[in-house]
C-alpha cells in the first residue's frame, strides 16, 4: 500500500525541519566558542539557515500566526549576521545565542505543528 501523498509531504517536511533544527543547533552551540580568526567564516555559515526559514512565509494558512511569532526575531538574526559580514558589527557569540533565544521557542512550535498540518491535506 502506497502512503498518502500528504504523509509523504509531511515526512519530507519533517526531514527538512530536522535539518533546519540541527543547523540552528550547531550555530547556537558553537557561537560562543568561535575564535576571532573564524568569525567571518562562521558568520557566512549562518545565513543559509535563515534563508531557508524566510522561504516558508505563508506556506500554510493555519501556520501563519505561528510564523509571525518568530518572523521578527528571525529578521533581527539575519540583520545581525549581515552586519557581521559587512563589518558593521563585531562578533559576539553570546549575542548570536541571545538573538536565537528570541525566536527559537516560537520557531520550534511552528516546525512541530506544521507536519500534522501537511498530513491534514489528505482531507
Amino acid at each position: 500500500m502506497q502512503p498518502e501523498i500528504s504523509d509523504r509531504c509531511a515526512s519530507d517536511m519533517a526531514f527538512a525541519h530536522n535539518l533546519m533544527g540541527r543547523w540552528l543547533n550547531s550555530i547556537y552551540l558553537q557561537a560562543p566558542h568561535i575564535k576571532p580568526a573564524d568569525e567571518k567564516g562562521f558568520a557566512r555559515y549562518t545565513p543559509g539557515w535563515a534563508e531557508q526559514q524566510t522561504g516558508l512565509l505563508g506556506l500554510m494558512e493555519a501556520n501563519i500566526s505561528q510564523h509571525e511569532a518568530f518572523h521578527d526575531g528571525l529578521d533581527a538574526f539575519k540583520v545581525h549576521i549581515d552586519n557581521l559580514l559587512s563589518g558593521q558589527a563585531n562578533y559576539e557569540g553570546l549575542e548570536i545565542v541571545a538573538l536565537a533565544d528570541a525566536f527559537l521557542p516560537a520557531l520550534m512550535t511552528y516546525l512541530v505543528d506544521e507536519v500534522p498540518t501537511i498530513q491534514g491535506l489528505r482531507k
